[in-house]
Order: C-alpha cells, then sequence, then structure tokens
C-alpha cells in the first residue's frame, strides 16, 4: 500500500476449470475509487493486457490475455482460462484511493473477492503490506468477514486466508483501520471510521465497544439499563428468596445432564459464567477416565522443581452428555498426533481456535434448551421468569438449587457412609457447574482428608486438574476472542461487513 492509500492488490486463485472460455470477478462499488494497472500471470508466465475485453471472444481469443470490463459501479477483471484443469492464477490490480482519510483514522472496508461465484475458488490469499513501513497491532487493527478462514498480523504485513471452500453465499471482506500518520491519503471520506466500524460489525460475531455517538445515546441506554437491572434484580431477588425454602436435594439434577442443568442454572441466578459448562464437563471426563492425568518435574527457576501435569486421552467418551463428545474431540485436536496433552499446548491451541472451544458451550446449551423444552419445563418458549416455567420446570429448579444447598452444606448434613464414588464423580461435577467447586472441595475434604482414601485422592487431583484445565482453556479463549474483536487478528466471521466498497456479486467462469 502507498502513502497515499493506493494499494497493489494481490491475489492467488487455485481450482479446476473445466468450462467457459474466463474467469471473470466484479469490482464495483468504488465511488471515488479507480482500479488500473492489471496483471495475471500462471505457471507458464504472464497474460496479455488489451485495451478492451470482449467477453463474446473465443476461447483461443482470449488465451493468455486478459483485461477489465466496464459495468456498473466498476469492473469486472477477466482472463482467458487458457486450459482446462487444475489451474492457480495470480491477479494482481492497483486500486487508487484504497484507504481513505476519516475523522478519526484512516482506512478502508472492501470485498477482495464477491458473492455468488459460480465457480469459486479452492484457496484464496490476500496479502496487505506497506510500500514504506510495517503493519502491526501498534498502528493498525484489521478485521475480516463473510468467509472461514484467519486474518492476522504477520511480519509487518497482514495476510487473510480460507481455510474452506468459498460457497456461493460466501465472499471475502477486508477492513483495515490505520492509526493517523501511518499513511497520507489523498482520499477523504466523511464521516469516523468507528462508524464504518460499527455498521460493519452488526450482524458479526464482533464484540463491539465502540464509544460512537455516546452523548446522543447516553439517556436511552441508561434508562434500558436501569429498568433491565431492576427486572433482573427483582426476579433475582424473588428466585432468592424461593431458595430460602428449598429442601436438600442429594441426587445430580435433571439425571445428571449437564447441558440441561447449566442453562437452567445460568437463567435462575445458579450459575453465572459460561466457563463454568467447561469446567463440569472437563470434571466428567477425568472422573469417567476418558482423561488420565500425567505429572511431569522439570527444572524450574534457580534448580527448583517445577511440576506439572499433563492429560493422555485414555478413551472417548461412549454415551453421556454432547458437551463431553464435543470437548473431547476439541481436545484430540489440540493434543495432535501423541495423545498426550499439555496445558500451554492447549492454551496455544485455544488462543488459535478459540470459536471452536465457545462453539462447544453454545452447541452445548442449544442441547440443553432443547432438553428443557423435550421435558416440559416451559410454558412456551425459553424463558428467564418463574413465571414462564411450568410446574415440572419449577420442580426442577427446586432440585437444581436444593442440590447446590447440599452441596454448600455436605460436611453437615452427609453422613460417612454415603457412595463415595458418587461423591467426586456427581458433586464435584456439578461444584464446577455452579461455579462453587472451591466451596465444595473444602466441604468434601472435611469428611475425606486427602490422604485417607483413593477416592479422596481422586477429588483432589480430579479438582485440581478441572480447575487449571478449564482456566487456561476457557481464558485463553476469551482472551482471543477479546483481541480478535478488537481488531488484532484472528479467525474471520461469517457474518456482517456491511457497507464495503469492491467487490459486488457474480463471477466465477463463463
Amino acid at each position: 500500500m502507498d502513502t497515499d492509500g493506493s494499494a497493489y492488490v494481490q491475489q492467488v486463485w487455485n481450482g479446476v476449470f473445466d468450462e467457459g472460455t474466463e474467469c471473470y470477478f466484479p469490482v464495483t462499488n468504488l465511488g471515488d475509487m479507480t482500479l488500473s494497472s492489471l496483471r495475471v500471470t500462471d505457471a507458464n508466465g504472464t497474460y496479455a493486457v488489451l485495451d478492451a475485453w470482449d467477453t463474446g471472444a473465443s476461447f483461443e481469443e482470449k488465451s493468455r490475455k486478459c483485461g477489465l470490463n466496464p459495468v456498473d459501479g466498476g469492473y469486472e477483471v477477466c482472463w482467458g482460462i487458457s486450459k482446462y484443469g487444475e489451474n492457480r492464477y495470480a491477479v494482481e490490480y492497483r486500486i487508487e484511493g484504497l484507504a481513505a482519510s476519516y475523522d478519526d483514522y484512516d482506512g478502508f472496508l472492501f470485498q477482495f473477492v464477491p458473492s455468488g461465484m459460480n465457480t469459486g475458488p479452492t484457496e484464496v490469499s490476500v496479502r496487505i503490506w506497506l510500500k514504506n513501513g510495517s503493519l502491526t497491532e501498534e498502528n493498525a487493527a484489521v478485521w475480516a468477514f463473510d468467509f472461514i478462514g484467519q486474518v492476522h498480523f504477520t511480519e509487518g504485513e497482514v495476510l487473510a486466508s480460507t481455510e474452506e471452500l468459498l460457497t456461493e453465499n460466501n465472499s471475502m471482506i477486508l477492513m483495515l483501520q490505520l492509526n493517523k500518520g501511518v499513511l497520507s491519503p489523498s482520499r477523504t471520506a466523511d464521516g469516523t471510521f468507528e462508524a464504518v466500524k460499527e455498521r460493519a460489525f452488526e450482524g458479526s460475531d464482533y464484540e463491539s465497544d465502540d464509544e460512537g455517538n455516546a452523548l446522543i445515546l447516553v439517556p436511552i441506554i441508561a434508562a434500558g439499563f436501569a429498568v433491565l437491572v431492576w427486572l433482573g434484580s427483582k426476579e433475582a431477588r424473588t428466585v432468592k428468596k424461593l431458595a430460602q425454602t428449598a429442601d436438600y436435594w442429594r441426587e445430580a439434577p435433571i439425571g445428571g445432564n449437564i447441558e440441561a442443568s447449566f442453562v437452567l442454572a445460568n437463567r435462575f441466578y445458579q450459575a453465572n459464567d459460561d466457563g463454568n459448562l467447561i469446567a463440569a464437563t472437563l470434571t466428567r471426563l477425568l472422573a469417567e477416565g476418558c482423561l488420565t492425568p500425567l505429572s511431569d518435574v522439570e527444572a524450574g527457576f534457580m534448580g527448583r522443581e517445577k511440576k506439572s501435569v499433563s492429560l493422555q486421552l485414555a478413551k472417548p467418551p461412549i454415551t453421556g452428555d454432547p458437551a463431553m463428545r464435543a470437548l473431547y474431540a476439541l481436545l484430540i485436536q489440540a493434543a495432535g498426533s501423541d495423545g498426550i496433552l499439555q496445558e500451554k499446548e492447549l492454551e496455544r491451541y485455544c488462543k488459535t481456535n478459540y470459536a471452536a472451544l465457545l462453539n462447544v458451550i453454545e452447541e452445548a446449551k442449544r442441547d440443553g434448551d432443547a432438553t428443557l423444552i423435550g421435558i416440559d419445563c416451559y410454558k412456551s418458549a425459553q424463558t428467564k421468569t418463574l413465571n414462564g416455567l411450568t410446574e415440572r420446570g419449577r420442580t426442577l429448579l427446586m432440585q437444581l438449587i436444593g442440590y447446590k444447598k447440599y452441596l454448600l452444606d455436605f460436611s453437615l448434613i452427609a453422613e460417612r457412609g454415603v457412595n463415595e464414588a458418587l461423591v467426586w464423580k456427581d458433586c464435584l461435577t456439578y461444584a464446577a457447574l455452579f461455579g462453587i467447586a472451591d466451596k465444595v472441595m473444602e466441604e468434601l475434604r472435611k469428611l475425606y482428608p486427602v490422604n485417607a482414601s483413593d477416592y479422596a485422592r481422586s477429588m483432589e487431583a480430579t479438582y485440581y486438574i478441572a480447575y487449571r484445565y478449564h482456566h487456561v482453556t476457557y481464558r485463553a479463549a476469551k482472551a482471543a476472542q477479546a483481541a480478535r474483536s478488537s481488531g488484532s487478528g484472528g479467525r474471520s466471521s461469517l457474518g456482517g461487513g456491511g457497507g464495503f466498497s469492491g467487490g459486488g456479486s457474480g463471477g466465477g467462469t463463463r
């Protein structure tokens, strides 16, 4: 990218082309921008550039030639297929005025690959670099929309690449925000880049923390917030009073279904963190023997020993909660070929693949809702109010509250002869789900000192490992998600990207 905001765009297209005479894609919505300096190459060299492109020319006439076909709002970039079969084309062109100067930042929102292509490429990559200088997280921010892939800062550049085949419904949209002074754009745009970003984020899975239009929106937001807090607090107070009358419940609620239990607990103020669902699932995987702890001792600071715990993926859960199967499958990917997972290994995986971990949570919550609907917990649809629960729903909620109460008072009411296997399998799982594992562990230690039995040692190890692995897993994923939303790069968003320039709809072969 030149200092005046113009850019030289390079796209690499890999695909199988077996019909038509040419490849093409639109670059429209250009406004004040212009397109020039087209260059197309393949394995056999550079194509000739024609001053006027005839879409009706023959295969032979288009062979090893390229050109721009003017259309409404811009151009179609065209080149001859030249030979049928698997081909790799490098398509390059110059966009004058790609990055514009806004009131707050400089930057662009541009669709580099259009949607609606009849023959999509198998692989697309777009590389953005400065002619003079480097692009880094310190002077820029980047987001990607409408494809499955990644966008990252790497070696002073931005690299966006697809991970899966682009369908007709996909495109590739990139948004780059630049601090003032990085460039001196010749094109000036009205308004702020924050407004551009706000529109692009609509329908995406990026999380906006913009403060744009604060003076106008504060009174409205404040009023709405006050109502929401009042309603939530009133419902919370009602549930709290209800909990005081709840009897102890000594069995895992809802048949031990983690997903349904978490959804009900989360809706009615008994659990407040999605990470608890991961902690509970890890606890159950450990309790069921799907994960086997392996201790490692390594040299630490000043020669001190540093102990860490790796996990061997011993066996997949054959039955049980969908969350167990989904999380175990994710751990397999993180562990690699040796089937042994270290904390740092999992943390790195979750930073890069945080969407996969967060999707485990969302899928589990959807499954939990479906279970609650199937057993007639709601009067109509999902609800966060007691009045929306059926009699069965209220009964299950009281059992859930009663079980949490039982866990917190375990040492006071449990008898020493209670089935120890159920203690650490069910109690620790639900303690993790409620987010009270530390308190419950203290209760369990009163009855089962750490060295008293194999069960006590299993309880202690399960609590310790589940806590550590849940912490690095969920923390890493949420931190990566936050960094991604702030423009540090990461996975692209399938939704959003509205208000882009360039691109358009159509393209492929004809």
